[in-house]
C-alpha cells in the first residue's frame, strides 16, 4: 500500500467522540476506560496519518534479527531483502520431517505452521529461515512451539524462526 493510499484510507476513518462515563458507576468506567482510550488513540493515529507529507516510498533495508548478529551465524553481505513494511506474526509450529543434524549433518527440520491466534493451518514444509548453526544437532521443539513469521509482497509464507529449536551443544 502506497503513502496516498494509505492516507486515503486514514480519510474514512471517523472515530465517535468519548462518551460521557459519569453516569455510570466507578467499575463500569474502569472498565470501559481501555476501550475509551483505544478509540482515543485510533483517533490520533488516522488523524497523523492523514497530516503526513506525501513522500517516497522507503527502499527495502535487510532484516536481520539481533541473534544472528551477535552471532555471527549470517554474515551482513547475506542477508535477505525483506520490504519495510514486512511484519513478523506469532505462529505455532509442529515439526513435520527433517532430522535433528549432528557434528557431520546440518539441522534439516521442516514444520507446518499455524496462525498463533486461531491455530488456523497456514504451511506446511517450512524451513526456518534464520540461520542455524551449520553441522550442529538441535532439540526438537514440541508440538505448538511458538514461532515468527511473515508474509511477503507476494502473499508467500516464510517461517522466519522456530523459537524453541536451539542447539544441544554450545561445541557446534
Amino acid at each position: 500500500m502506497d503513502l496516498s493510499a494509505l492516507k486515503n484510507a486514514a480519510r474514512g476513518i471517523r472515530i465517535p467522540r468519548a462518551p460521557d462515563l459519569s453516569a455510570f458507576s466507578r467499575e463500569q468506567r474502569d472498565a470501559l476506560r481501555p476501550f475509551v482510550e483505544s478509540m482515543e488513540a485510533v483517533g490520533r493515529i488516522a488523524e497523523g496519518i492523514r497530516s503526513l507529507p506525501d513522500a517516497e516510498p522507503l527502499p527495502a533495508t535487510p532484516l536481520v534479527s539481533p541473534q544472528t548478529r551477535v552471532l555471527g551465524a549470517e554474515p551482513e553481505s547475506q542477508a535477505r531483502m525483506y520490504p519495510v513494511a514486512a511484519s513478523l506474526f506469532r505462529v505455532t509450529v509442529t515439526e513435520e520431517g527433517g532430522a535433528a543434524g549432528d557434528a557431520g549433518t546440518n539441522c534439516a527440520y521442516t514444520y507446518t505452521v499455524n496462525d498463533g491466534r486461531t491455530g488456523d493451518e497456514l504451511g506446511t514444509g517450512k524451513t526456518p529461515e534464520r540461520s542455524r548453526y551449520p553441522k550442529c544437532a538441535y532439540e526438537q521443539p514440541a508440538a505448538d512451539s511458538p514461532g515468527l513469521a511473515y508474509w511477503d509482497s507476494d502473499f508467500v509464507l516464510h517461517l522466519y524462526e522456530a523459537l524453541e529449536e536451539i542447539p544441544v551443544s554450545t561445541e557446534c
